[in-house]
């Protein structure tokens, strides 16, 4: 087996840390470590220093960029070149090579070197006893990967295929060469050279997989991330990444949270969890709205706890799309007290919230009260969210619930707080959360904070939309294969049709495509007529994958083209990681939006029309459960939110776009979109 690239060994370790997305500071610190790194080598070579001065300066490197904390320790250990030890236990072996010994090195072809030969005798020195008349695995010992490396050189091998290697043949012969029994007994020489051969007899070249890399090819904002993650000590020492590769997860602490104030809870069933009203909550959002249900409608038991649902899910829904509303205005304008919406100085009854969402954030035109001023800097949203929907109409609205005190969850967020006003505790509860997982201009994340994103909330959403029959949430990985596998090949089969083509692919089609300003357009136009209908399409979840597609797909045929302009987009590229979409500068960097910046201006506004136009034109669906239809909604503003922009100062309003996603039963209707 070749051996295989620093790219393809992270996607075969775990998918979504080879796409995770590092922080800005990390990427930035760790470039320039490598590249004085390189250049302390450099020099080194120039000076032709002997082989221990250049470890030191790899030991070095990896101690002051990866491994600096006081459970790390890399040094030497006996005759072996160095080790990473964690809490005192080695690890890692490293084997290390003087750059000018080109022979005893491994190549990306050939591994059946004196460097492999000597790291498997130092690897059964580790691991094998050979006191008594057998050889016996050492049980307390866990090496976790082996290393080779002439400075700029690098392998990697796992240690489970060391021990491949050296369970049977190569441990008898270590055996015997301990014990003596050798021809050439004190020679280690005469070991290698034994070793070469029986490694040429098995063919290890094609057999043993490895990782190869060349330190210098990595050196580029837009590449040195992945050579982090490789040295890192999730890869290296095979680190659990469940927490950290990827902030798309479920937030438990946060989710339970949310839970209790709303005055529901999780009951665990055999395959599924459902939720349910917790009547030992006083003065919950659900409590109190199930009391005015039972006591002053008179409803029925199902009705009301069905209509209980109802509200406070459409309550708490819009509360958090506020919440991700304040944190993108904040990321553009700054952290001032102007953009702050939800905050308790401001919002001090259940009138004043009834208000923000039907008089502020629903309206264009608004009154001049005192209170309503307080947000003159918060635009309006162009959103159905922000009308009352037809059981607030005919039921109850949120100023008829009462502020009262309500018992504070035990290990909340808020701390060791007893009881508190049930509206302090919504506010407070929300503000203790960073919903601003983009920094803008102004470098507004809130370290220490857990960033509660768009892609967590879409999972919260999913998750309360299926309290009566559990949750079924799609992880993303799955929705975005099906997505790539079933968009692409709706793309490629429409552009066929139209243009009498024979594409089998995207890269067949990308070089089929004429680089000219009318050919480019017409197959922008044509992807624009593509129809993706979702038939039961509960939180919206693929429908947000297949616009990120679209989206993708379009830059990566060079057909993008910048809003209003006969001009295609091509400083940035796009990607989409841990399905989210993901736009980069030609370095590399994250973009963030900078609406005083032009091209910026002009990333914006692009990304936000384009996702418009798909989900105007391109993205239908249908679903019998209403809460899920509405929720859909919302995922699809919300990502028409993150790319909201100013214009002149004021920024554009959120279009109206719930007319393609609809109600119904897919199976047995015929729904007319148009």
């Amino acid at each position: 087996m070749p051996a295989i690239s620093i790219e393809e060994a992270l996607k075969q370790f775990d998918k979504r840390y080879s796409r995770l997305i590092l922080p800005e500071n990390i990427v930035e610190s760790f470039l320039v470590n490598t590249r004085r790194y390189v250049e302390k080598v450099n020099n080194a070579i120039k000076q032709n220093e002997f082989e221990e001065h250049l470890k030191n300066i790899t030991n070095q490197f990896l101690k002051s960029s990866l491994y600096y904390k006081d459970d790390y320790e890399i040094n030497t250990e006996g005759r072996i070149d160095s080790v990473i030890k964690v809490n005192g236990k080695t690890q890692i072996l490293i084997e290390n090579k003087k750059p000018s010994n080109k022979n005893e090195m491994a190549t990306d072809t050939d591994i059946n070197v004196k460097a492999l030969h000597e790291l498997l005798f130092y690897y059964m020195k580790l691991t094998r006893d050979t006191n008594e008349n057998k050889v016996k695995r050492i049980t307390d010992i866990e090496i976790r990967r082996v290393i080779i490396t002439d400075t700029i050189r690098w392998v990697i091998i796992d240690a489970n295929n060391v021990e491949k290697l050296v369970d049977g043949y190569l441990e008898k012969l270590f055996y015997k060469y301990q014990n003596n029994q050798l021809i050439y007994s004190n020679n280690a020489d005469k070991f290698y050279e034994d070793t070469k051969t029986y490694l040429s007899t098995i063919n290890v070249n094609e057999h043993l997989k490895y990782v190869y890399f060349e330190i210098n090819n990595y050196m580029t904002v837009k590449k040195i991330s992945y050579l982090y993650k490789i040295l890192y000590k999730n890869y290296l020492l095979k680190e659990n990444v469940k927490n950290q590769v990827s902030t798309h997860v479920l937030n438990e602490k946060f989710y339970q949270e949310l839970l209790y104030i709303m005055g529901l809870k999780e009951k665990s069933g055999k395959s599924s969890k459902t939720i349910e009203i917790d009547f030992t909550i006083t003065n919950s959002l659900a409590f109190q709205v199930y009391n005015v249900m039972k006591n002053d409608k008179e409803y029925d038991e199902i009705s009301c706890i069905e209509k209980t649902f109802e509200l406070v899910i459409i309550w708490m829904n819009r509360l958090l799309f506020i919440k991700l509303f304040e944190g993108q205005l904040i990321s553009f304008n700054g952290d001032t007290n102007n953009y702050h919406i939800l905050d308790n100085d401001k919002i001090q009854s259940f009138q004043n919230l009834q208000d923000l969402f039907f008089e502020i954030l629903g309206k264009r035109k608004r009154e001049d009260t005192e209170f309503l001023n307080q947000f003159s800097d918060i635009p309006y949203l162009n959103s159905s969210l922000f009308e009352r929907s037809e059981i607030e109409r005919q039921d109850m609205n949120i100023n008829s619930l009462k502020n009262e005190k309500i018992p504070v969850k035990k290990k909340s967020i808020l701390g060791n707080v007893d009881e508190i006003n049930i509206l302090e505790y919504i506010i407070s509860f929300l503000n203790s959360y960073n919903f601003s997982s983009q920094k803008g201009k102004n470098d507004t994340l809130i370290k220490g904070r857990d960033i509660i994103d768009a892609s967590v909330l879409g999972l919260i959403f999913e998750k309360l939309n299926g309290y009566r029959d559990g949750s079924f949430y799609t992880p993303s990985v799955i929705t975005e294969y099906m997505c790539m596998k079933s968009v692409e090949k709706a793309i490629i089969n429409q552009i066929n049709n139209v243009k009498h083509w024979d594409c089998k692919d995207l890269f067949e089609l990308k070089n089929k495509i004429q680089p000219n300003l009318v050919e480019t357009k017409e197959i922008n136009n044509i992807i624009n007529t593509v129809k993706i209908c979702d038939i039961s399409v509960g939180s919206g979840h693929f429908l947000v994958s297949a616009l990120n597609r679209i989206i993708y797909i379009k830059k990566y045929l060079g057909v993008l083209f910048k809003y209003g302009k006969n001009e295609l987009l091509t400083e940035y590229d796009i990607d989409i990681i841990d399905d989210v979409l993901h736009v980069f500068n030609g370095q590399g960097k994250l973009f963030f939006y900078d609406k005083d910046n032009s091209l910026s201006q002009i990333v914006q506004e692009t990304l936000f029309n384009e996702k418009r136009i798909i989900i105007e034109n391109c993205i239908y669906g249908v679903d019998l459960n209403s809460k899920a239809v509405a929720i859909c909604q919302l995922r699809l503003w919300i990502e028409l939110l993150k790319n909201a922009y100013y214009k002149n100062g004021i920024m554009e309003t959120l279009p109206n776009i719930d007319i393609n996603i609809k109600v119904g039963n897919s199976l047995v209707s015929k729904l007319e979109f148009i």
